[in-house]
């Protein structure tokens, strides 16, 4: 699995490549990317026919999904080839998954100028082109919907991200693209030691293809229970390998799982409660993956904390690897991505724009070590005090570090645009709403305060922020609220210039129909929505002590603005996944209070199709793309969009295994 915290951060370093008449090389490898006879021929032979894709994909029923891992994404041409024989024979309905293993990825533009390489591919490729993943550790999940694609891009040692993966001890790849650099030339990557966790991951009958014929690999994917043919070589290669699962053994327990919900029949149908941020987008995912989806709310749809006109997508970097941090990152990655794709599609400028951020900074400790990483400016780069200010146009007289890929939005508009969805139902200002557990074939329903049935549906999502707690099976979550006032401030020179939001202690971004929405206050536990002339005061204070000299005639009581509560947890991250049953839960892992080590084989003890998505903090627009994907993994059991250790970190059931290593016996 993979362990990194309080390493030092860095990108996944860049690989030394050589553009020759052989095609793309590997300087550091002393290999190439694909042959430099026929390189498409290569790949559609050994790893297209090798697995047999055409007539497997054309087997496939509606709402079947296959899954496909490969180890060496590279140029991505065997996923472009996959691509195109999965649109030429697999069925309406039917899903594609897959795993791309990279452990040092292209960079964007060598990745582009790979593809151009195949003009007969562009299609095929354009997709991914357009959301190529900046190189931040982890796994980068790219959305394909008109294709019926979900691409996760694993950013990691192959042996990482293999036992990672293998660490949930669920068989879902259907097919291998073994696919590094020679083994002569890149030994770590045909260690033997990798074989195991490809077993442990395939399913039933499953497929490998790879170019190699060695030996060493040969006799280690025989004895994990692969039937390893030898087959004819491309062009000047007289052998390759295929092969099909004959028997499987899961790899022993490496963790409690207590993150993991128990594998339950595919729902159908869902109830979510909450239509803000973390509702709406929970909504739409579970929509987008077949699920018809009742949302209740309250009150209006992005009516409470995700109601502010403006918010941004936002993230930090920190020096060192942490769960908050590497969150916050990944999240943000994610996040661009499918706002990217969203603002496309609306083609509305009052849904937002791509300004980019600049968070201002003395912390010269901390801008120094990332400067010394940082060689990828699609990211983040840091800045100077000129650069700053050419920028931005302000006086500012920090440094700072520029996300030039960041969107502001407007949460309201986006959560509406989310639930426009064929398969999604919205029931607004319901008052109270109760969920309830039935006996029927439909496992929760929803009613109303006097009783009115709602909905029904096989499972249910908490998301409407502090308010889960209202529900008594998730009474115990430890939420705490803050409030925070925003000011309307009518723009002015030289603010009105401004095409990239800044951010300081608070933030400013660009203005929209002549107003800026600078934030926010910050007040923790308190529930007042009354707007305080001080909040003002203070979010004018705080843009003046960043911009020096700036002058701003508008008295602090002539100002307006809109006062929302964000939901935190106590150690500031999302709660996301199954609700555990506490009770049983401090009994299932009681043992872990004499023996912290200890490895306890059950997953969580959880209410049944019952699930939370919460405390998203003031990164609601960041975080909740990424939390409702990992949320409908876990619904579907399908291949998780996060590395391990950061499902472990959002898990609802992390309070409870904290409060049991603590000596706490009893709930």
């Amino acid at each position: 699995m993979i362990h990194r915290r309080n390493q030092p951060w860095r990108p996944i370093d860049a690989p030394n490549l050589l553009w020759s008449a052989r095609g793309l090389e590997s300087v550091d490898y002393g290999d190439v990317y694909y042959s430099d006879q026929n390189g498409l021929a290569e790949s559609q032979y050994t790893f297209i026919e090798g697995n047999r894709l055409p007539q497997r994909f054309n087997a496939l029923a509606a709402g079947e999904i296959f899954t496909i891992g490969e180890l060496g994404f590279g140029s991505g041409l065997n996923f472009a080839l996959t691509v195109r024989a999965w649109l030429q024979r697999a069925p309406t309905g039917a899903q594609l998954h897959y795993l791309g293993i990279d452990h040092r990825p292209l960079r964007r533009e060598d990745f582009a100028r790979s593809c151009d390489l195949w003009p007969d591919l562009a299609v095929e490729f354009s997709a991914l082109r357009k959301q190529w993943p900046a190189p931040v550790p982890g796994c980068h999940r790219i959305l394909m919907p008109t294709h019926r694609i979900t691409l996760d891009l694993w950013w990691e040692d192959g042996l990482d991200a293999l036992l990672d993966l293998a660490s949930h001890q669920t068989p879902w790849v259907n097919a291998w693209f073994l696919d590094g650099f020679a083994p002569s030339k890149n030994p770590d990557m045909w260690d033997n030691n990798l074989c195991q966790p490809i077993a442990s991951l395939s399913a039933d009958n499953a497929t490998f293809a790879t170019f190699t014929a060695a030996g060493h690999v040969r006799r280690a994917l025989t004895e994990v229970g692969f039937a390893v043919e030898k087959t004819a070589g491309f062009g000047r290669k007289r052998d390759s390998l295929r092969g099909t699962l004959n028997t499987r053994a899961d790899l022993p327990l490496t963790v409690t799982p207590w993150d993991l919900a128990t594998s339950r029949p595919r729902p159908q149908t869902a109830i979510v409660i909450g239509a803000g941020l973390a509702g709406s987008w929970c909504a739409h995912t579970l929509a987008e993956r077949g699920l018809q989806v009742t949302v209740i709310e309250a009150n209006g749809v992005a009516d409470a904390g995700s109601g502010n006109k403006q918010g941004l997508t936002y993230t930090r970097l920190s020096r060192k690897f942490g769960d908050l941090s590497d969150f916050a990152l990944v999240s943000y990655c994610y996040a661009v991505r499918r706002y990217s794709a969203l603002l496309n599609e609306a083609n509305d400028p009052d849904l937002g724009a791509q300004c980019g951020f600049i968070q201002l900074s003395d912390d010269d400790e901390t801008l120094a070590a990332l400067q010394s990483v940082l060689d990828e400016p699609h990211l983040a780069a840091i800045l100077d005090v000129p650069t700053v200010q050419e920028i931005l146009g302000l006086p500012t007289q920090q440094r700072g570090v520029h996300f030039p890929e960041a969107f502001w939005l407007n949460p309201p508009m986006v959560c509406r645009r989310l639930l426009d969805h064929a398969n999604i139902t919205v029931l607004s200002n319901t008052g109270f709403v109760s969920l309830q557990n039935t006996d029927s074939s439909a496992g929760w329903s929803a009613h109303s305060g006097e009783g009115v049935a709602l909905a029904s549906a096989d499972i249910a999502v908490l998301a409407n922020a502090r308010n889960v707690i209202d529900h008594p099976d998730a009474d115990w979550l430890p939420l705490q609220t803050i409030r925070g006032q925003v000011t309307q401030l009518p723009t002015f020179p030289p603010l009105s210039e401004l095409q990239t939001a800044l951010c300081h202690q608070g933030y400013l971004p660009p203005p929209i129909d002549g107003q800026h929405w600078l934030g926010a206050s910050y007040g923790p536990n308190d529930d007042s929505l009354e707007e305080r002339i001080k909040d003002h005061e203070f979010n004018l204070a705080q843009l003046q002590a960043a911009v020096p000299g700036l002058v701003i005639d508008t008295e602090p009581g002539e100002l307006s603005g809109r006062v929302g509560h964000r939901c935190n947890s106590i150690d500031y991250l999302p709660i996301v996944g199954p609700v555990p049953d506490r009770e049983r839960c401090f009994m299932q892992y009681a043992s872990l209070a004499h023996r912290k080590t200890e490895r306890v084989a059950d997953r969580v003890a959880a209410k049944d199709g019952l699930f939370v998505l919460t405390a998203l903090g003031s990164r609601g627009l960041t975080a909740a793309p990424l939390c409702a994907q990992w949320l409908a993994d876990q619904i579907l059991n399908r291949p998780p969009a996060l590395p391990r250790y950061l499902t472990r970190a959002l898990a609802s059931a992390r309070f409870i295994v904290r409060d049991i290593a603590r000596g706490r016996t009893t709930p």
